[in-house]
């Protein structure tokens, strides 16, 4: 089942949440901070962070989940972008459960005013195959993202 996600499922998203973080590699310029984290799940789930979270459960575990931001584009401010920030399915359940979580991505950010969508494939993890089902869904690419950490 695809829900928005509530309080009560800020555990389980935290775990899946540190499962992204580590295999996408964030390790190597930054480090996990679990407040910083809570507190964006909690403004998303109350509305205090513009954008939403939505859960995918099985059998009465989350094995999915996408958090998203919702915002006025830098570009032109008329045209509101929901931005995909973090999307994970637990491994053994991504057979559909992602297309499925797209999907709700896509209904809530519509439900937020938003035109244009934003989403992400991160270098680490299957990004080819993450790009070919972007394509499908009819995403186009638009850039590649690079990152470089300074000492602080």
């Amino acid at each position: 089942m695809i829900r928005p996600a509530g309080h009560a499922d800020i555990p389980a998203i935290l775990t899946m949440g540190r499962r992204f973080f580590d295999a996408a590699g964030w390790p190597e310029v930054t480090t996990w901070d679990e407040a910083s984290v809570r507190a964006t799940l909690s403004g998303l789930i109350d509305g205090k962070v513009p954008g939403g979270l939505i859960v995918a459960n099985e059998g009465g575990r989350a094995i999915g989940m996408v958090g998203f931001m919702a915002f006025p584009f830098y570009f032109n401010f008329a045209v509101t972008v929901a931005q995909e920030v973090f999307w994970w399915v637990e491994p053994d359940q991504r057979f559909g459960v992602g297309a499925q979580l797209l999907d709700a991505f896509e209904t809530a950010g519509r439900q937020r005013g938003a035109s244009v969508f934003i989403v992400s494939a991160v270098a680490r993890l299957r990004s080819a195959t993450l790009e070919r089902f972007y394509q499908r869904r009819g995403y186009a690419p638009a850039e590649n993202t690079f990152i470089k950490r300074f000492a602080a």
